[in-house]
């Protein structure tokens, strides 16, 4: 598993302060369960659990996405293999 990162409740898993979120519709959580990474942001490393994300973008009709990351070999990969998997481009 990577280094730990990102804790929820630590700075380091806060929003950027200048970074304005008033205005999103939702915010998807991934990572929740402690023993399990996680890379996509459709589901979990355990390749079962969904985020939510799917059901929300086909709510809103979304068929396309552009994914931008640092992690381009693990979660923006993974991100990208699970988007296809869910029939979109």
């Amino acid at each position: 598993m990577w280094p730990t990162d990102c804790v929820q409740g630590t700075k380091g898993a806060d929003f950027h302060p200048d970074l304005n979120s008033n205005a999103a519709d939702t915010i998807i959580r991934k990572g929740t369960n402690p023993k399990i990474d996680s890379y996509s942001t459709f589901f979990e490393n355990d390749r079962i659990t969904p985020t939510g994300l799917v059901g929300f973008l086909k709510e809103r009709n979304v068929t396309s996405l552009t994914l931008a990351g640092l992690a381009t070999d693990f979660c923006v990969a993974y991100w990208a293999i699970d988007a296809v998997s869910q029939g979109l481009t």
